[in-house]
């Protein structure tokens, strides 16, 4: 027990991210809510790798544009019963830069062991929030999203 809950509370500071409502109140990158605009992107990638190990993950982008491709977007995906909360607290920038590639944040979360069920999804997007539906229950998988303001959904 002390073990899960050690691990859980590491899992929440590597994240940068607390359980509060207003989560950008608790994000060590983000002072206040989002900028005017701000907003993320969804969107669901599946496949199989060259060892036929099966993968899906909810992939979480920003609409900024760093002066890296690869900095990470902070996200925690939480799950309990049919209802799951992600919550997107801010950046951290790339170790190592690339000239010349720029590009948003982003960050992938596995959700292959959700396959079968149909979940309510909050999004918490420093400060604002919306609510979806990702449907994992049939043989055709979605993802929507009431505010596309907040969190729009990216079919490909």
């Amino acid at each position: 027990m002390l073990r899960s809950v050690l691990a859980a509370a590491l899992l929440l500071t590597l994240a940068g991210c607390s359980g509060k409502k207003d989560d950008f109140e608790t994000c060590p990158d983000a002072t206040g809510p989002a900028p005017a605009g701000y907003k993320v992107i969804l969107r669901l990638r599946g496949g199989t790798n060259v060892q036929g190990v099966q993968s899906l993950n909810l992939i979480t982008e920003d609409n900024e544009k760093y002066p890296c491709i690869n900095y990470a977007l902070q996200t925690t995906l939480t799950h309990k019963n049919n209802d799951l909360t992600l919550r997107v607290c801010g950046t951290t920038p790339a170790a190592t830069c690339k000239p010349d590639t720029t590009g948003p944040a982003n960050s992938s979360t596995s959700v292959l062991g959700l396959v079968g069920g149909r979940y309510n999804l909050v999004v918490n997007v420093r400060g604002r929030r919306t609510t979806g539906v990702l449907d994992l229950s049939g043989s055709l998988f979605t993802l929507t999203t009431a505010d596309s303001t907040v969190a729009a959904v990216r079919r490909r």
